[in-house]
């Protein structure tokens, strides 16, 4: 039991550690990738008794676990069918920074989530207002995405789990339809300056 502790809390601050510096190489993605699968496998053992429980305790038990919760969304959680949709019925609850996400984004590659039903439902124009909205000058488009605040984290907690899933838990980065790859190494030629 110790060493399962001990190497929670290594995973934990090791993850902790990939989220603060930049990632920019294949190899660099792969670690923090799978260490964040690590620590995942770890919680998804005890996830289903967490079913009927509202979702603050989840997030302590994540947290207990050395699971970061930093990114949320409500897409694929709500009823999109609607011209004005009303409710949100779940979060898929990511694990990497905004910029690793928009790496993730441009390269095509996958990231550890899960997703989590509820029973109920919250408002949905509320649940939005929690995310910051972009601006291009002549719209604002809706984003259905962003930061785990203490107010995202608030606002959710009473909701009540009906089911958690985990997905992209195989450590293969990229996803089928990927067409660009991080570069392996990182460059360590600099450049020379003219004379």
């Amino acid at each position: 039991m110790k060493h399962i502790i001990k190497l929670t809390i290594i995973l934990s601050l090791f993850a902790q550690l990939c989220h603060a510096q930049k990632v920019v190489t294949e190899e660099e993605y792969k670690v923090l990738n799978d260490s964040i699968v690590s620590l995942l496998q770890i919680t998804e053992k005890n996830a289903d008794s967490y079913a009927g429980k509202p979702f603050s305790e989840l997030v302590k038990y994540f947290n207990k676990c050395g699971v970061k919760i930093t990114l949320i969304t409500v897409a694929g959680h709500y009823d999109s069918e609607k011209v004005f949709p009303q409710h949100v019925y779940g979060l898929t609850l990511m694990f990497v920074s905004k910029e690793i996400d928009d790496l993730a984004s441009i390269y095509d590659l996958n990231s550890p989530q899960v997703y989590v039903d509820f029973e109920g439902s919250k408002p949905y124009k509320k649940a939005l207002s929690l995310f910051k909205q972009e601006d291009d000058g002549y719209s604002r488009s809706v984003t259905l995405y962003g930061d785990f605040t203490k107010e995202a984290e608030a606002f959710f907690s009473d909701a009540v789990i009906k089911s958690i899933k985990y997905g992209f838990m195989n450590r293969d980065i990229y996803s089928p339809i990927a067409r660009k790859r991080l570069p392996l190494l990182k460059d360590t030629t600099k450049v020379q300056p003219k004379d």
